[in-house]
Formats: C-alpha cells, sequence, structure tokens
C-alpha cells in the first residue's frame, strides 16, 4: 500500500475512533433543509477545480494535503466531507458559498505536488468548463425594483445576457412597464467559475447555481 493510502487510511480510523462518523455519497446544497426551496436550486453535481481533469482522476491522485485550498486567493476550495465518495475525503472542491474561481488564477495548479491538479497556464485553465451555470428563474431577483443583473456584470466570459419574457405578464420597473427580463446562459462560454452564483443576492437559496462536470471539458 502506498504512502498516500496508508495515510488516507489512518485519517478515516481516526475519525472512527473519535466517534465522527465517515460520509458517504454526494453532498446536497445547504438549502436542501429549507422547504420552499425548489429541488432545481439544489447542486447535484460537486465542481472540482480547473486542472483535476475529472473527479475520477482527483479522487485516485490528491493526498489531502491542502496546498491547493491554501493558495486559493478567493477561499472558494474548501476540503471535502461529503461532496464527492468516500474516495475523495478532504480533497478540494469549490464552495461558492465562500468565493469563485479567480478567472485570472492558477494557483491551485502551480502548488499541487502530486499532479491531481495538473499545472495548466492561465490560457489554459480559462477555456477548461468545469461546470455549467443553471438559472432557477422563480428565485431570480431580476424585475424586482430596482433590477438586478449582478450575474450578467460579474460574469468573466459573457455567458451570461438578459432577454425579454414574451410569455409572461408585464411589470413595471422604475416606472416603465414591459417584459421581465431573465440571465440566458450561452452553455459554450460558461466555464462554471461560480462568479454569478457567488454574487447572486437571492436570499432563500441561490438563484443561478453552478453544476459541476464530473469530466473537465475544453
Amino acid at each position: 500500500m502506498d504512502d498516500r493510502k496508508q495515510s488516507r487510511r489512518r485519517f478515516l480510523s481516526s475519525l472512527l475512533e473519535a466517534g465522527i462518523p465517515i460520509p458517504k455519497g454526494r453532498a446536497k446544497a445547504n438549502t436542501a433543509a429549507v422547504s420552499d426551496v425548489p429541488s432545481e436550486a439544489n447542486r447535484k453535481t460537486t465542481v472540482s477545480p480547473p486542472g483535476s481533469v475529472s473527479h475520477e482522476h482527483l479522487n485516485s491522485t490528491c493526498n489531502g494535503c491542502q496546498l491547493c485550498i491554501s493558495a486559493c486567493p478567493t477561499k472558494a476550495l474548501k476540503p471535502s466531507t461529503k461532496d464527492y465518495d468516500m474516495a475523495g475525503l478532504m480533497q478540494p472542491h469549490l464552495d461558492f458559498s465562500s468565493g469563485y474561481c479567480d478567472y485570472e488564477c492558477n494557483k491551485c495548479s502551480e502548488v499541487c505536488p502530486t499532479g491531481a491538479i495538473e499545472h495548466i497556464s492561465l490560457e489554459e485553465k480559462q477555456d477548461v468548463q468545469i461546470g455549467h451555470a443553471v438559472l432557477v428563474e422563480s428565485l431570480c431577483k431580476a424585475n424586482e425594483q430596482g433590477e438586478c443583473r449582478l450575474c450578467e456584470s460579474e460574469c468573466p466570459t459573457g455567458a451570461i445576457r438578459f432577454k425579454e419574457n414574451y410569455n409572461m405578464p408585464m411589470v413595471e420597473i422604475d416606472g416603465v412597464k414591459r417584459y421581465p427580463r431573465y440571465p440566458v446562459i450561452e452553455d459554450i462560454l460558461c466555464i462554471g467559475c461560480g462568479k454569478c452564483e457567488h454574487v447572486c443576492p437571492s436570499a432563500i437559496a441561490k438563484a443561478i447555481h453552478v453544476e459541476g462536470f464530473e469530466v473537465h471539458r475544453t
């Protein structure tokens, strides 16, 4: 058995000895406990950092050293507890409640000692799709007084554009009646960085969130 597997086994044994249950299965969004949150607002697939290639590659290669987590400037990388299967315990995943994957950063790929996050240039990183944004229209505040458009203005790739929904009743914004506008996501441009999710002001649950890709796309 290699050193990484021995370390993982010792860690799991220490959890059991301390009476801490070992998590199983995939994470549900924290909002799942809120009864009036639409099911489609809950993340179903964990988002792994760019350069990790796939969940399988990350889980089989990462030793849980946390160097990438320490290096993340926005603090979006967090150690997994139940976001992957048990093989991914304490391995990095992106938590967009804490931050987002900075478009101008590839620090995690520079510090990884095992190749679990492969070294990729900034240009390569900016082309990797680690997930895609999903809108839950019923939670969106875009058509409240003042008209929120944060997800559009903060998107680094221009993947989000607001368009009028002519199938909805007209609304009055700042004294002007018009059809409501909602974000439309261009999947081909979205890289899953999570900045839209991080800045979304929806209180009950995020109106826009990122679903991860188990295998990253380029």
